[in-house]
């Protein structure tokens, strides 16, 4: 099989940023972007083979959806749970939102990305195949 150059590497990566930031997603791009800014990072992401360049962005893109999706939610109010002393079972998590008027949003209503990591993980293990 043909290997991915880093060309291809390079235009896949811009596509996934590019549908990341079309589709609501800028925030995450960003991130991705500014994890490889780092002094290692940047060198492992500069001197990579297009493969282990493409996982590497891949695993950070799938890293940081996971950290803004809700589907550790139960698991959080549990570990909570067993660290505070009271006889009341903690049912959700808000967090009070900045600014004049006091605003909560509860942790459970964050949305899902779970199908889209795993069109992703999909993505990446296809690509990987073709190495």
């Amino acid at each position: 099989m043909e290997k991915i150059t880093l060309q291809q590497a390079n235009e896949i990566i811009n596509h996934l940023i590019s549908e990341l930031e079309k589709y609501g997603f800028a925030y995450v791009a960003q991130e991705v972007l500014e994890s490889i800014e780092g002094e290692t990072e940047q060198e492992i992401f500069n001197y990579s083979s297009p493969k282990s360049r493409l996982n590497y962005f891949f695993d950070e893109t799938i890293n940081i959806l996971g950290k803004y999706s809700n589907d550790n939610y139960q698991s959080l109010i549990e570990k909570f749970g067993k660290h505070i002393d009271s006889k009341e079972k903690i049912s959700s998590i808000k967090v009070e939102l900045a600014g004049n008027e006091k605003s909560y949003v509860d942790l459970k209503d964050l949305p899902s990305y779970i199908n889209l990591i795993e069109q992703l993980d999909n993505i990446k293990r296809e690509i990987n195949s073709l190495n």
